[in-house]
Parts: structure tokens; sequence; C-alpha cells
């Protein structure tokens, strides 16, 4: 055992030492041409957000070519319509893709919040960039279906027999290989193993695989050991006598004497103590397992004290997206044509409450709730403004379907614009906000028309008059 931590330990340090350098990628998919093709990773494993490393325009011959700087080996993904493709990409390496077959999305899979896109591996036509994908498919294809197949013998069981024989397989794959991402994506892939072995004892798992260990957010089987481990960890912890409980320190908001808690009882290592406070306040800001103003405190406290630049990046990265279109908020920018041609933005809207909805015209939902829209329009014309965004396919219909029904609040054009849906983060429609007079954010999940979205906008106008009326005595 202590051989092969030797062994990660240095794989590790040399994995952290790789310089930037420029990845190649080229192809022809002639039934892409004309997309735009965008190459990510996640770049964190908290949110599981991605960066964007680059795109490309497929030309109209179907090539396609990009080069992006990158920093590790790492997971590429890149959305393909109805599928996602991915490979791992080396730095400083050329690769000659083939794209699967174009599948474009149903219009009941793009409004649908529940789609999830294929995930594909992506054919790499170079030979000499192809090892390490090779390697990790053959990887995952023993831990995928030997899991699957033992999963009631070692996690209801605890077969030790069966546990090994399926490390003892992973280790053979790829024996030869001395990449250091691939070693610790093997070793990682081992540990998934033993965790389900030894599920009922959590704890020892975490001290024997994840508090020590750098914190490898680009390797795949590092962050599944991690969230399998981490999930929960907090709320599960029994309370000391001696000490402040885990609610207690985060309703304090104080990052640093909750980090030094887990750091004394578990010895985590501060960055690995510093991932696992941030996976459970992300998960129980949404959980509200804890105190939301104390679960911010102590991540705005880590974007400047944590231990890491990493961390700190992780930790800002993490407070935005739980702020984001929090009360409050500003709300994102865009820039759309109204029915009548003419650009519209957010701001041209402020001085009223503004009741932005997503909307498509030829879904049965959202014109059910269109003649409680034009109802409210009417009683609150001094005070509310109904903004419609149509993610219809044909935004000429929907216009028509406007002025034919004689609606006469605004309707932007949204269509073929995922970039709004995602700044705004419509997983489904109708999708209703409600923004304040000065344009920020009262409600990122309101009330619709026929969930008593008027009673609430005449207390909060009475409540508005009221504070007026205060303020002037």
């Amino acid at each position: 055992m202590k051989k092969s931590f030797l062994l990660l330990f240095f794989t590790i340090a040399y994995f952290w030492t790789v310089q930037a350098s420029t990845v190649k990628i080229s192809g022809s998919a002639p039934q892409y041409a004309g997309l735009i093709l965008e190459f990510q990773r996640i770049c964190n494993p908290i949110t599981l957000n991605n960066q964007t490393l680059g795109s490309c325009h497929v030309g109209v011959d179907g090539r396609f070519n990009i080069e992006f700087e990158l920093d590790s080996v790492s997971r590429i993904s890149i959305p393909l319509g109805a599928n996602n493709g991915f490979f791992f990409a080396e730095p400083g390496k050329s690769y000659l893709l083939r794209l699967p077959p174009l599948r474009k999305k149903t219009l009941q899979e793009r409004r649908s919040p529940f789609f999830r896109p294929t995930t594909l591996l992506l054919e790499i036509q170079n030979p000499e960039a192809r090892p390490l994908n090779d390697q990790i498919a053959h990887l995952d294809s023993i831990f995928y279906s030997s899991l699957q197949k033992n999963l009631r013998a070692i996690f209801m069981q605890h077969s030790r027999i069966q546990a090994e024989k399926i490390k003892q397989m992973l280790d053979q794959s790829g024996r030869d290989c001395t990449l250091p991402f691939f070693v610790n994506y093997r070793q990682y892939r081992k540990n998934y193993i033993e965790c389900m072995l030894q599920a009922q004892n959590n704890e020892k798992n975490v001290q024997m695989f994840l508090s020590q260990q750098p914190v490898l957010v680009n390797n795949q089987a590092y962050t599944e050991v991690f969230r399998l481990l981490s999930k929960d960890f907090l709320k599960g912890l029994p309370s000391n006598p001696n000490d402040k409980s885990i609610e207690q320190l985060i309703g304090e908001g104080s990052f640093k004497e909750l980090q030094n808690s887990l750091m004394n009882r578990f010895h985590f290592s501060p960055d690995v103590s510093g991932l696992f406070i941030l996976q459970n306040l992300y998960d129980g800001y949404y959980t509200k397992d804890y105190s939301r103003n104390g679960i911010l405190s102590v991540i705005k406290e880590m974007t400047t004290e944590a231990s890491s630049p990493l961390l700190r990046t992780l930790a800002k990265d993490t407070n935005d997206a739980m702020t984001w279109l929090a009360a409050g908020s500003p709300v994102p920018a865009f820039s759309l044509t109204d029915q009548n041609g003419q650009r519209q933005s957010i701001e041209a809207f402020n001085g009223k409450y503004i009741y932005l909805n997503f909307i498509a015209t030829d879904d049965y939902s959202c014109r059910e709730h269109f003649k409680a829209l034009s109802e409210l329009a009417a009683k609150y014309a001094s005070d509310l403004t109904i903004v419609s965004i149509s993610v219809d396919d044909d935004f000429s219909k929907a216009s028509a379907f406007f002025k034919q029904k004689g609606y006469q609040w605004t309707l932007l054009d949204g269509s073929n614009n995922p970039d709004i849906l995602k700044a705004f983060r419509i997983n489904a429609i109708p999708h209703y906000l409600l923004i304040n007079r000065d344009g920020k954010i009262l409600n990122s999940e309101a009330l619709s028309p026929y969930e008593d979205f008027a009673a609430n906008m005449s207390s909060i106008l009475r409540q508005e008059h009221f504070n007026q009326l205060k303020e002037k005595n």
C-alpha cells in the first residue's frame, strides 16, 4: 500500500508541473456544415460548470479545425445536438476527430427539463494520438461492466473476493502506461470499488483515499470518488460535545473555524477540507440544511482565505453559481427583437415591475396562460410590464399568433438562442421571473398566472405603498 501511494504522489507531482501547450483538433463532418462546434471541459467539480476552451465554424465542405491552450490532460466534451461527444486531450498533441452522424434535438427534447444528450466517445483517426483514449476506454469498460455485474456482491454482501478480482483486472488494463493522468485514473477506479465495498465506513474511506491526496479537478475518476464520499458528509457527522457543531460553525459564517474543525478531526489537507466544505455547502444551500446567509459568508471568505489559488477560484465560481439569479441580483443582459422589429433590452422596461416569462406559442400550457397574462396586463397596467420571450422555432409565426389573438404585451424573439436560455437557467416552459422597478430580480421562479400571482403582486404593491407613506411621515 505504501509503495502505491508513493507512486501516486510522484505521478501527481509530475501532473501538476505540466506546462500549458497547444492542442490542435481537426476533422471533416459534412453533416455539420454551417454549425459551430464548442469545445468544453468541466472546470468546477462542485457545480459541474463547463469552461469553453474554444469554438470553431464547420465550413461548407464539412472541414473544421481549432487550436487552444491546455494546461493538463482533460476530458474534452463537444455538444453535438442530441449527442455529447467527448475524448481525452493531452497538451501539445494533435487530434483528427470523426464525429458521429448528426442527430438534432427534437422539439420535445429541446423543451424537456429531463432530456440528457447521449454521451459518445469520439473516434480519433490519427493512431499516434489514440493510446490514452484507448486505454481509458478499455479500463472503463472493465470498470463499469464488472461493477454492474457484481454490485450486489460488493455493495450489499461486502464480498472482498469479488472486489479484489475487479481490482486485479483493472491493474492489468494499461499496465505498461506510465502517463501520470492514467496512473491516477486507474488508481481512483480501484479506490471507487473499495469505497463501495466499505460503504458502511465512509469516514475511513475518506481518510484512506482523499484526506491527504492532491485535488485533481480534471480527472474524472478522482471526482467520482470525491462526489461519492463527500455527499452529505457534514450532515452525517456526530456532534462533539466539546466543540461547536457543524451547523453552528456554518451559521456563524466562519470558514477558518469550519476548516480547522475538519482538519483536526479527519487530518484533511487544507485543499481537501476546502473542497469538502464547498461541496457540502453548495448542496446544503439548495436543500436548506443550513443557514443560507451562513453558507454564503463561509464561501465568500473562502474566495480570499482558502489555501490555494485553485480553491479560491473554485470558491468564487461556486459563489457566483449560487447567487446567480438570486433575489436582489441584476437581470442577465439581453438584446432581442420584438414583434415590431425593434431591439429591446431589459433596461427599456425599468420603472415598472417586470413579469418576464419564457413561452412557446405552440405549447398547450403556455397558451392556457396567455388569457390570464392578458388580464394581468390590464389589471396592473400602471405598475407591471409583461414581457414574453418566445422560444418558438419560427418567431414570425409566434408574432402572427400574438397579433391574431390581440395580445398587447411585448413579445421578444428568443428562437434559436441557447445563450439566453443558459443565462436564465431555463429547463422547461413556461417559466416566470419577477423583476423590481430597478431591474433587480425579486424572484427567479415566480408564481405563474394560475398560482395566485395576482394576490402576490397586490401584496407587493401594498407594501411598496406603505413604505412610501412611512418615508413621507
